[in-house]
């Protein structure tokens, strides 16, 4: 009997399936486990949950784990990861410009953790052939040095966060000092250093799997040969009753827009609200006008500091909901889905669209948002807006079209059901490492 291939997937988060999940990490790591496991797979799985702050097990985290274990995956105890060294001045800097990985990259040299965690449980002759990180680097990193194999899966680059926070720092700082200017310049030097690093380390990877289109031919040019563009995964409806759900409870009157999805004072979601309340809204003003609209803010608190007084501040049209127990209901009252994340170059794949494509949505974005999603076309499931007026033309337009509404929608879940459905990706991300067979 041939021997199947070990793979085990450790990621920061309990995996929780479907509407139990709280964040897309969680979804993301149910879907794999839960393909990978499958008895035509030809592999044998083990998971890992290892985090410097390990999160709190429930009642859908058991269930999941109940069910996984059901079809013989190996759930390892959970590993508690050393917090990231945290420390400023000169030796913080003798550090980062000696390239020390231990600081510059979040879990190294922790890989002795995950070994005595497999030890433990695990013969050392029946040790994984591969490690697959799921959307966390310090289990990414945390993972290297064991001598195997490791297939990554993520959504950006390291540094890509870092430069990102650079930028949101030069938005919102208004009154230059001496000390901030020079923090702002070390800041760039670490983004720099810390690319150079990752790149060095991620190209010895056998697989690096990135969710955006836009990060993986990022990948490509700097001369990755072991890098693929593999979309992002949501569980697709199997009908199309959120469709006549939508008829019952969408609210028209005045128009309801979703402006955000996601923890408030997330990277990309900051720039989205950075540009509802700078662009969109007075251009939103100016199309429907005063009491016709709506926009209601979705996620975990607090905002970017910048932000949290503006938001609070701001006019009646604005609503900051914060966490929302039942997010699908709300997001069928929606007849529009907004998406600004994208709006200032922080071009990234976002599961949040296919979360609203899962409830029959109509969403709303900008052009660039294609760069990281290339399956969104405009006008069949989705519609991308050149520029901010454009955009606020778009949702004025189609707040009064219920027919394209539908027709957008229905063919959103089209769209999540044969391009972005775990069912399909799951497989292809099997036949991959298969592919590779005789490396392990």
């Amino acid at each position: 009997m041939t021997k199947k291939i070990h793979i085990l997937v450790i990621s920061a988060v309990h995996p929780r399936s479907g509407s139990s999940a709280t964040q897309a990490a969680e979804m993301m790591t149910w879907e794999i486990l839960n393909g990978l496991s499958d008895t035509k797979s030809g592999l044998q799985v083990s998971y890992l949950l290892a985090s410097e702050q390990l999160p709190k097990n429930d009642s859908y985290s058991f269930q999941a784990y109940n069910h996984l274990q059901s079809k013989n995956v190996c759930i390892l105890n959970p590993i508690m990861l050393d917090r990231y060294p945290r420390f400023h001045g000169v030796r913080y800097w003798l550090s980062i410009l000696s390239f020390n990985k231990e600081i510059i990259l979040r879990g190294w040299g922790q890989n002795h953790k995950i070994k005595e965690a497999l030890l433990s449980e695990i013969p050392e002759n029946n040790f994984p052939d591969i490690i697959l990180p799921i959307w966390s680097y310090e289990c990414t990193y945390a993972s290297c040095n064991l001598n195997i194999p490791i297939y990554q899966l993520h959504g950006n680059p390291d540094h890509k966060l870092v430069s990102a926070s650079i930028k949101l720092s030069e938005f919102f700082v208004s009154n230059w000092t001496l000390k901030s200017f020079i923090s702002l310049c070390l800041l760039r030097v670490y983004c720099h250093i810390l690319e150079f690093v990752h790149l060095r380390v991620l190209s010895k990877f056998s697989c690096v799997w990135e969710n955006a289109l836009n990060d993986s031919l990022y990948y490509k040019s700097k001369g990755f040969k072991n890098v693929h563009y593999v979309r992002n995964m949501w569980p697709a409806p199997t009908s199309d009753k959120c469709l006549h759900l939508r008829d019952e409870l969408e609210i028209t009157s005045p128009v309801k827009i979703c402006g955000n999805l996601g923890h408030l004072g997330a990277t990309a979601n900051s720039f989205g609200i950075k540009a509802i309340y700078e662009e969109i809204m007075p251009s939103l003003l100016r199309e429907f006008g005063r009491n016709n609209f709506e926009l209601h803010l979705y996620g975990r608190e607090p905002a970017h500091p910048y932000l949290t007084n503006l938001l609070y501040d701001s006019c009646p049209e604005l609503f900051v909901r914060g966490f929302v127990d039942d997010i699908d209901k709300e997001l069928l009252s929606c007849p529009i889905f907004l998406l600004a994340n994208n709006r200032y170059g922080f071009n990234v794949g976002h599961t949040r669209i296919l979360h609203a494509f899962s409830t029959g949505a109509c969403v709303v974005a900008y052009e660039s948002t294609k760069l990281s999603m290339p399956e969104l076309e405009h006008g069949y499931n989705i519609l991308l807006a050149k520029n901010t007026e454009h955009l606020a033309e778009l949702m004025f337009t189609i707040s009064h079209d219920h027919s394209l509404r539908r027709t957008i929608g229905s063919n959103a879940l089209n769209t999540l059901r044969t391009l972005f459905n775990p069912d399909l990706i799951v497989p292809q991300m099997i036949s991959q490492i298969h592919s590779h067979e005789s490396d392990f």
